[in-house]
This record gives C-alpha cells, structure tokens and sequence, in this order.
C-alpha cells in the first residue's frame, strides 16, 4: 500500500512538474515536438523494459528501474540550476520513458508476488493506497508550487521513489516467485521477448486488431489531451490580457474584443475536446460490442443464450481474471482436446 501510493504521487507530481519546467522555458508550439519524442522514447522504453522482464523476474526489474529513475531525478534536479532549458527536455522525456513503463512493472511484480487468493485480499488495498497517492501527489505539487522553485520538485519526486524502494524492500519474496517463473521459462524453449510478441501477433489476427485499437486510443488520447492542455493556456493568456488591456490598448473595442471572445474560443474548444472525448469511448464501446462474442470463441466458452446471461458471464469472467475468485467456468474445447 505505502509503495503504490508513493509510485503513483511520485507520477502525479511528476506530471505537473514536467509540464510547468517545459512551459516555463519553452514556448507552447513546441510541445507537439517533445510529446512526438517523448511517445517515440516510451515506445523504445517498453520494448526494453518487456525484453528485461523476460530474462529477470518483476522482483529484480523494478526495483533496479526505480532506482535508476532515482537517480536520474536527482541528475536532472542538478542540472536544472545550471541548465534549465536541457533539464526540461530531460524531465519531459523522463517521464515518458519511466512513467506507465514502471506502474505496468509494479503491478507485475504484485501478481507474481501473490497468489489468486492472497491477492483477493490485499489488492484492494494496494489499489487504495495507490488513489491516496495519486490525491497526496497532486496535493503536494499544488503546495509546494507556491512556497519552493519548480526544480526543488525533482527532489521531492526522487524521495517518493526511495520510499517506494524501501516499502518493495520490505516485502517477503512471496510464494515462490522466482523459482515459478524460472520452471515456466526452463520449460518453455521458444523465443520471448519483445520480438516473439510480434510474431505473435503477426500469427494472431485478434492480437494484432487489439493491439492496433489500443495504439489509435493512445495516439487520439494524446492529442485530445494537448487540446485540453492548449484550452487552459489560452484561458490563462485571456486571464494576463484582461488584466493588462485596460492600461495598454489604445481602443476600447480592442478590449472588449479580447474579454469576450476569449473565454468563448476557450469554451468552443474545450466542448469540442469533450465531445471527442465521448466519440471516442464510443468507438471503444463500440469495438467491445462488435468482437466480445469473437473474444469468447477464442477463449473457447460457450455463447450466451441472452442478456441476462451474458451480462453473468462477463461478471464471472471478470472475478476470474481480476480478481482471481474461485467461480464456475466451462469451456467448449474442441474435438482435438485443445486447452483453452
């Protein structure tokens, strides 16, 4: 619980510092460049961080991942008071690299850590303490934006890591985690890795479908957020000239001009980010709706018969797959006996 909730204060804080460093020393035209870099780097990032994951158990990856994003913080905390227009580049691309990378890295290293039944139990308080984090973190940027330069955040984001690492430090070795996993890859003599997913999915054609859903989502996802980030700095730049036209324009209309139509470019824009916000969970809804019955063939489990009774199975397979619950599941295999 301590180390989710310091992991996830550590990216919420992470977040907001990232952005005030960048849009303090860059102009804001330059953010589709950085966020462009940053998704080539997180891509590079998981790629790695999957090929580590298959040699090393999620008990040795993490911990030395934390670490060196540790260390990295603290890096570019010094640079920042010497270089503070390369630190911003840094943190940005930090970020990227060893944000959703190291949180998909914790919740691995939780499975392996638990069992289904033990994980019953404690993952909603790993879940809890990872939302008190999250509020923790936002609360703290809010603060201490106000009382200590933004850089002094780096620090403050590497102390979270450290309480992290001490929190995964004090966790048994679980079960037997990493004798498990070393059975399962002496007994699996293909290729893993990064590159054995690929050739996954080039053989599977629902993998590669999903996998190309989830990078569009990601990709609009992004842009949708830059909208909303470029609504909020326009709402600003209306902010600072209201304040400053009545003591520099030299006509009235000017003045009336900007008062008024800014918070309505603000508005128009901010409306249309929402509603592509809602398309967009439409098309998602609509992808489930449209390959739900092709997910539970290939999962070999008979059809539903009607509402009712495919709302039951999803709840059933979802405590089965989310929560590990012991429930009543039959397959449909086919002749050959193939599992499922």
């Amino acid at each position: 619980m301590v180390a989710a909730g310091a992991l996830i204060a550590q990216q919420v804080a992470g977040r907001a510092t990232r952005d005030a460093l960048f849009l303090s020393t860059f102009h804001v035209s330059s953010l589709p460049l950085v966020m462009i870099a940053a998704a080539v780097l997180s891509a590079l990032a998981v790629l790695a961080f999957s090929a580590a994951l298959s040699r090393r158990p999620p008990a040795q990856v993490v911990p030395v991942t934390i670490a060196a994003g540790t260390v990295l913080l603290l890096a570019e905390w010094g640079l920042s008071l010497a270089q503070p227009r390369l630190a911003a580049i840094a943190v940005y691309l930090h970020m990227a690299a060893f944000g959703a990378t190291v949180v998909s890295g914790f919740w691995s290293l939780m499975n392996e850590r638990f069992d289904p039944h033990t994980a019953r139990r404690v993952m909603g308080d790993i879940a809890l303490g990872a939302s008190l984090g999250g509020v923790a973190g936002g609360m703290l940027a809010w603060v201490t934006a106000r009382l200590v330069p933004v850089p002094t955040m780096l620090a403050m984001m590497a102390a979270f890591n450290v309480v992290c690492l001490l929190a995964l430090s004090r966790l048994g070795p679980g079960e037997t985690p990493g004798r498990a996993t070393g059975e399962r890859r002496a007994a699996r003599p293909e290729a893993t890795g990064p590159l054995s997913g690929l050739r996954v999915m080039k053989e599977v054609p629902y993998l590669r479908d999903l996998a190309l859903v989830v990078a569009l989502g990601a990709a609009t996802e992004t842009l949708l957020d830059f909208l909303v980030a470029c609504c909020f700095l326009n709402f600003l730049t209306w902010v600072l000239w209201t304040i400053a036209l009545p003591f520099i324009a030299t006509n009235v209309w000017i003045f009336v001009a900007v008062a008024i139509g800014g918070p309505l470019l603000s508005y128009f824009f901010y409306a249309l980010a929402t509603t592509s916000y809602a398309t967009l969970a439409d098309l998602i809804n609509s992808g489930v709706d449209l390959y739900r019955f092709s997910l539970l063939r290939a999962l070999h489990i008979p059809l539903p018969k009607g509402i009712r009774q495919e709302q039951l199975l999803w709840e059933t397979l979802r405590d089965f797959s989310g929560f590990g619950k012991d429930v009543e599941l039959s397959y449909n295999l086919d002749q050959k006996g193939s599992e499922p």
